[in-house]
Formats: structure tokens, C-alpha cells, sequence
């Protein structure tokens, strides 16, 4: 801990939390996932739908402190097998989104359900993924953070990550979820989730059709 705070990996420190949360506030494939389990199974759900998607940045986190993000970041086909992959999982949700139906009631609403281990899977799933998210983060550990820095402060940075994306989504889940909002959403909910899917499409194709350098 001495060395964190008496060197230039505060300052890194800094710099990656400023950088993460400006990519969490920034409309994605999480947040989209985020806010449609909350408006749609509640609160409960919507964060442990944020929990899995910390799962899933703890994923990327590890392999890349193991070392093993430069293989990959180094290999363009295993690179493009993992992008497609994450894309055609995220378009399957986006077609999912696209063609949801208006819902009658409330009534109807509340008896919809899925399980803590469904929404987790969902959120991690739905993260681990993301071709953004796998590049996000060989940026940051390739760009900002020093070759030799020391594993233990390598896991300080990866816990400040993980708090921050986990406290971001949970209180996105607790907004969406709070009742006088999503009573006054329910009308048009189901407008909310055809126009996640498709941005979520349009997205993932987007991503899929990028050449990386």
C-alpha cells in the first residue's frame, strides 16, 4: 500500500477510474441488459443482472493480469473468433429485444420472473462477450499501466474496476426499478426494449465489421 500511494500508480489509479467511468455512463450492451431486467423481473433482478456483469469484467481482469491478454491481443484469429462470437451473442439478444410485445398489466408484469443464477449468467454472459469489453480492457493494461508494475497493485486496479462497475449498475437497477418510474415506463416499455435491440444490433454488427490495428 505504501507504494500506491507514494508513486505514479496513484496517479495510473486515477486515470483508470476517470477512464472506467466514462466507458460505464456511456450506453452499451451492459447497461442496456441492465436496464431492461430491472424495468421487466425488478430491483432483485436488476442487480444481480450487475453482479454478473462484474462477474464477467473479473474474467477479463484475470486472464489479463495472468498475462494471458497479450496472447490473445497478439493473435488476430483467436482475436476475431472471440469478436464474432460476442457479436452474434449480442445481435441473438438484440433480436430478442426487437420483437418484444406490450404488456397488458401490471398484474402481468409482476407474475414474470427469472431466476438470481439466470440474471447472473445473463449479465456475465452478456460482458464477458462483449468485443468492446475484451478490447477495453488490452487497452488499459497495454496503454496505462507499466509493463513491470507489480501484481498486487495490479489487483488494486482491477478491484477498483470491478466496485465501480458494480456500484454504477446497481443503482441503475435501483432507478429503473423504483415503482413511480416504472409505472409511468410500462406503457411504452415494450417501445424501450425494441429500441435497445436494436441498437444492440446495430452495434454488435458494427463492432464485427471493425478491423482492429
Amino acid at each position: 500500500m505504501y507504494d500506491l500511494f507514494n508513486s505514479s500508480y496513484l496517479s495510473t489509479l486515477i486515470q483508470i477510474v476517470l477512464l472506467n467511468f466514462i466507458v460505464l455512463i456511456s450506453p452499451g450492451p451492459d447497461f442496456a441488459v441492465v436496464t431492461h431486467n430491472s424495468l421487466v423481473y425488478g430491483r432483485r433482478t436488476g442487480i444481480m443482472t450487475a453482479f454478473g456483469i462484474t462477474l464477467g469484467e473479473l474474467v477479463h481482469l484475470s486472464y489479463i493480469i495472468l498475462g494471458f491478454g497479450s496472447i490473445i491481443s497478439k493473435n488476430f484469429w483467436l482475436l476475431t473468433i472471440i469478436k464474432f462470437c460476442g457479436c452474434l451473442y449480442l445481435v441473438s439478444i438484440g433480436f430478442k429485444m426487437l420483437f418484444s410485445r406490450p404488456q397488458k398489466t401490471d398484474l402481468a408484469i409482476e407474475n414474470k420472473s427469472i431466476s438470481s443464477k439466470r440474471a447472473i449468467l445473463k449479465g456475465a454472459l452478456t460482458n464477458f462477450l462483449n468485443p468492446k469489453a475484451i478490447l477495453y480492457f488490452l487497452s488499459i493494461f497495454s496503454i496505462v499501466v507499466d509493463f513491470d508494475t507489480p501484481a498486487y497493485i495490479l489487483s488494486i486496479y482491477g478491484i477498483s474496476i470491478l466496485a465501480s462497475t458494480f456500484g454504477w449498475f446497481s443503482l441503475v437497477a435501483i432507478f429503473f426499478s423504483i415503482s413511480k418510474i416504472n409505472n409511468k415506463l410500462t406503457s411504452i416499455r415494450h417501445w424501450i426494449d425494441r429500441i435497445t435491440g436494436g441498437v444492440l444490433i446495430l452495434l454488435s454488427v458494427k463492432l464485427a465489421l471493425t478491423q482492429e490495428s
